[in-house]
């Protein structure tokens, strides 16, 4: 292999040709400034100079966009209070802060979306000092056929009929009559861009450009961007994705000539609408706060989110923290073949089952 020649070295090399070299002397000179700005200028990122609610919309679609990656979370509660009545139960009191404290969620698992496939794999996990308890309920959810398989051994103990000499899941399938009105693709082609917008509606001061922290640095995170939404700007977003892609289901429906499919998709969003608003109107007072971790490039690093909850019926602070790593080469924990597959209606029916037929 060669040897590298340094800038300087370079230089002075040059610099020692005859006096007739006199005039190129000024543009050897600027060399190395040359090169470090052509090498600067590849590695520009899209984020630089971009006003905070710019710079997370694009790393939000960016993350949309680009949806291959591993990740890994958890979630649960840093402190839960009760109504008051509960607060004035001493007892109570504890036991509802102390359980809500001592159980969490983690979760792990990998989107592809060129195969349009989704690896979940959640664990429900309660830990005291001397009391450790978790099930795990492995998922891959598959939108080629509209298939979701389960792997349900952890409730072996309680149906049997779901032992099997090998590991293996169970499918469940939407027939093939209703998979084939969804129109997956198209709805994956609008998402990026109805979320864009989405967030687009909200005003900027809800998004800020953060000092890196800890996690930052952990991360190898260069960008901390900051979203604090209200409930009600939460659902303003949450209702333009639901309505962009209600318009894509009816657009295409009309098209192959099924406008009674279209009529079903506004009639279920309205549905989804005013849920979402009795739901708002119910928490008027909760409020959660997103830090989210780029790189350069704007890939999406890591997720921070508290969430505080100040209800009549419930009060206190919840956290999620959410990791994605190997973007573009997703791995999958679980690669089930078809031997280890068995369908939901072939399943064996446990005998109680059985009995309330």
């Amino acid at each position: 292999m060669p040897a590298i020649v340094s800038h300087a070295k370079l230089r002075d090399i040059l610099l020692s040709f005859p006096e007739s070299s006199m005039k190129l002397r000024p543009a050897l000179a600027t060399l190395p400034l040359l090169t470090a700005l052509a090498l600067l200028g590849g590695c520009a990122s899209p984020l630089a100079g971009k006003p905070a609610d710019q710079a997370t919309r694009l790393v939000l679609r960016e993350n949309l966009q680009h949806a291959s990656y591993n990740f890994t979370g958890e979630m649960g509660f840093s402190t839960l209070h009760g109504s008051s009545e509960d607060d004035a139960k001493p007892q109570l009191r504890y036991t509802i802060d102390e359980v809500a404290r001592s159980t969490k969620v983690t979760v792990s698992g990998a989107i592809d979306q060129a195969g349009k496939r989704m690896e979940l794999i959640p664990a429900f996990r309660f830990e005291r000092r001397n009391l450790q308890a978790s099930v795990t309920l492995p998922l891959e959810l598959n939108l080629q056929d509209f298939s979701l398989l389960v792997d349900p051994s952890a409730f072996d103990l309680f149906v049997p009929e779901l032992h099997s000499e090998q590991p293996r899941f169970v499918r469940f399938q939407l027939p093939a009559d209703i998979a084939g009105k969804i129109p997956v693709d198209a709805m994956l082609q609008a998402l990026p861009g109805l979320v864009d917008e989405g967030y687009g509606k909200v005003a900027p001061q809800a998004f800020a450009l953060e000092t890196l922290d800890a996690t930052a640095k952990e991360l190898g995170a260069s960008y901390q961007l900051r979203i604090a939404m209200s409930p009600q700007q939460e659902n303003q977003v949450l209702l333009h994705v639901l309505d962009g892609l209600a318009k894509v289901v009816t657009q295409q429906a009309e098209h192959d000539g099924r406008p009674q499919d279209g009529k079903q998709a506004e009639q279920l969003l309205q549905l989804v609408r005013e849920l979402t608003q009795s739901k708002t109107a119910e928490q008027p007072l909760s409020k959660s706060v997103s830090h989210l971790y780029a790189n350069r490039r704007g890939q999406l690093l890591g997720v921070n989110q508290s969430v505080e909850l100040n209800t009549p019926q419930l009060r206190g602070q919840a956290y999620i923290k959410l990791r994605y790593s190997n973007h573009g080469k997703p791995v999958f924990v679980y690669q089930p073949a078809a031997a280890s597959i068995i369908d939901y209606d072939k399943l064996p029916k446990p005998q109680w089952l059985k009995g309330l037929e």
